[in-house]
């Protein structure tokens, strides 16, 4: 085990200098650093105007700063060109958005595969979707709390059409290797959306490399703001979808008969985009890249090592997935027999502790594991050895109060 433990970056964020403050709720939504906000603040006092203008300077410096800020999401990503990245509300408006204009090139009998451990937003609008065009949803397995690859494989065919997948379970934690699946899928003329919330922040991505077609990810998981998320495409990819929100700045031509599509990837933007978001994320993501994913990995590494011994030492304690610690990321699902875990989560609040509980917007896998919801926990950047002291400690409270 390695024995090092995240450099301390506390001082970057004004939210942590608060007493008596523990976050350990990243999964749910990550905290941003100060130059996140002030990149952000920066907009709004200095420079804001809205986009699509180009006369006098604000308007100028709108535009450009908007641009650069998806150059550099297009380049966080391995993305080959700014124009294949998508700004949407978060995660869930791109898979909806996505999944609403590829049906339109679905037909009855034709296949979808999922996961029995899909986020809410990446089980719903499928099957919806399916509901409508006479679709079929096919479920991979969950084995041992591990979702593998060799069981996409075997359900891929010639009918899929597409494979959705969960890069990172934000219950389970397991990290999905993706090669494999994205091979046979291609071999079988199948397009791979990723949903990439849960791993955005934690290892890199590329996705011209990876030949990933799709991806979706939410700002506020990457240490940026939140009503903001990105929806990557493949141009080639791109060019045949058909928008499913209309309105200002994605037309370049409008009578009252027809209309005339903007250039990619403005058609896909309806209305006016949350400008001041985008900065903020484009400075979120700078951020990350000056700390570097090795270092971020190796530091995850170590106290995901920790808190799975730490934890595996409390025989009280029961955790959801796998417990080798090399083949989990950035969270941990846990229950206490005979405790609710809303009871757990409010002595732990007490404390100043601050963790997820209930289904994680994942009900029906919840079902599967026969829980009626759990305790998460989920580190950052910011997140310290001595953070889980302070959780092992508090929650050592808990047993004491309602099983001694």
């Amino acid at each position: 085990m390695n024995n090092s433990f995240p450099m301390n970056l506390k001082s970057k964020f004004r939210i942590l200098q608060k007493e008596n403050f523990c976050y350990l709720d990243s999964a749910a939504s990550t905290l941003s650093p100060d130059c996140v906000v002030k990149a952000m603040n920066e907009y709004y006092y200095d420079y804001r105007a809205n986009l699509h203008s180009n006369i006098y300077p604000n308007a100028v410096k709108t535009n450009q700063k908007y641009l650069e800020s998806k150059q550099i999401i297009a380049d966080f990503i391995g993305a080959k060109r700014w124009e294949e990245i998508i700004i949407t509300k978060n995660s869930t408006d791109g898979i909806n958005q996505l999944a609403l204009m590829l049906s339109d090139n679905l037909e009855k009998g034709d296949e979808i595969i999922l996961s029995y451990g899909e986020h809410h937003s990446n089980l719903l609008i499928w099957q919806r979707v399916a509901e409508r065009k006479g679709v079929i949803i096919k479920y991979v397995d969950i084995n041992q709390g591990i979702i593998k690859e060799e069981d996409y494989l075997t359900l891929i065919t010639s009918k899929t059409k597409i494979v959705a997948l969960t890069h990172i379970s934000n219950v389970l934690g397991t990290l999905l290797n993706l090669d494999k699946i994205i091979k046979k899928a291609h071999l079988n003329q199948a397009l791979v959306v990723l949903d990439s919330c849960q791993s955005i922040a934690h290892i890199p991505i590329d996705v011209t490399q990876q030949d990933i077609d799709f991806m979706v990810f939410s700002g506020h998981k990457l240490y940026g703001p939140t009503g903001v998320g990105v929806l990557y495409g493949k141009y080639k990819l791109l060019q045949n979808l058909i928008p499913n929100q209309l309105g200002g700045g994605m037309v370049s031509r409008v009578n009252y008969n027809s209309y005339q599509l903007t250039t990619i990837p403005e058609r896909f933007e309806a209305g006016t985009p949350s400008i001041a978001e985008v900065i903020g994320l484009a400075r979120a993501i700078s951020f990350v890249q000056k700390i570097g994913f090795d270092t971020i990995m190796e530091d995850e590494k170590s106290l995901m090592a920790y808190a799975i011994q730490e934890l595996g030492r409390r025989k009280y304690i029961t955790i959801y997935g796998s417990q080798d610690y090399l083949y989990r990321k950035t969270l941990i699902s846990f229950n206490i027999k005979g405790i609710h875990q809303h009871d757990i989560a409010q002595i732990l609040a007490d404390d100043g502790i601050c963790v997820r509980v209930g289904f994680h917007c994942a009900e029906p896998l919840a079902k599967l594991l026969n829980i009626n919801g759990s305790v998460r926990i989920s580190f950052g950047i910011y997140t310290t050895k001595q953070d889980l002291e302070i959780f092992f400690n508090s929650l050592d409270k808990v047993y004491k109060i309602f099983c001694i």
